[in-house]
């Protein structure tokens, strides 16, 4: 019996250390796709995008930083729903997604002065 309770306390403190620093991971990311997000919005300007939209947004713009056009960019973030389609533009995919939140390829590589007139859709 005691040995039982004793394996279950190991087992949850375990769990309970384990869980902790998935959250602290999670934490990290949530900062790191942050901080991309400021070299193109407002901090307001995040506070309305979906914390699951802001790590897709981050690594959208860190694609579009390291790459050499709009072109390879999205031949990198759509390397696998490219190859199920029978006409592939990337680019114009890119173009459209980058749209929704008002940005542009340009924008996405060099940062932007034009943060706070930025609308969101």
């Amino acid at each position: 019996m005691v040995v039982n309770r004793n394996f279950h306390r190991m087992r949850l403190r375990a769990a309970w250390s384990s869980s902790s620093r998935r959250g602290a991971v999670i934490s990290d990311s949530a900062a790191n796709s942050e901080a991309v997000l400021q070299t193109v919005f407002t901090a307001e300007q995040i506070a309305q995008i979906d914390l699951f939209d802001q790590a897709q947004l981050a690594t959208v713009v860190e694609t579009c930083r390291t790459s050499a056009s709009l072109s390879e960019a999205g031949r990198q973030l759509f390397a696998v729903s490219r190859q199920k389609k029978k006409n592939t533009n990337d680019a114009d995919r890119l173009r459209k997604y980058l749209v929704r939140f008002g940005l542009t390829w340009q924008e996405c590589r060099e940062g932007s002065d034009r943060r706070s007139q930025r609308h969101i859709l």
